[in-house]
């Protein structure tokens, strides 16, 4: 009867206890790629543009899917459940992106030649060849 009570408690403190440091990185990394996944490379503009508002959208809905204040409150037994949910994630409203210059394809096309879009850097040295 004490084991059972002993392994009761057991389960009972394991069911309460937070993610350790390490996962907790897990799901910081996590987060950053499935951001990267969404936006882009960290040196792209769309990243730049827009990362904050999404991982600030990503955070609140891991937060209150599993009902912490913070990522550090996840529980160690949702663990894979929070990994799952951020590989799942996808904004609530899509990203409107702005599409990559035909050209140079590294910045977002800003002018509609017709054609397709260019950055303001490729239009500048076209109108240099066209003088």
């Amino acid at each position: 009867m004490r084991i059972r009570h002993l392994e009761a408690t057991i389960d009972n403190y394991r069911n309460r206890m937070p993610i350790s440091n390490q996962e907790r990185k897990v799901v910081r990394k996590q987060g950053k790629t499935k951001v990267i996944s969404l936006l882009g490379e960290p040196h792209t503009e769309s990243y730049k543009e827009r990362y904050r508002l999404v991982f600030s959208n990503l955070y609140s809905d891991v937060k209150e899917q599993f009902h912490v204040n913070t990522l550090d409150e996840i529980l160690e037994i949702h663990f894979t459940k929070a990994i799952h949910f951020i590989n799942d994630w996808q904004p609530k409203e899509p990203l409107k992106l702005p599409q990559a210059c035909f050209l140079c394809e590294e910045r977002p096309g800003t002018l509609d030649t017709g054609e397709g879009f260019i950055c303001q850097d490729c239009a500048q040295i076209m109108g240099e060849f066209a003088h």
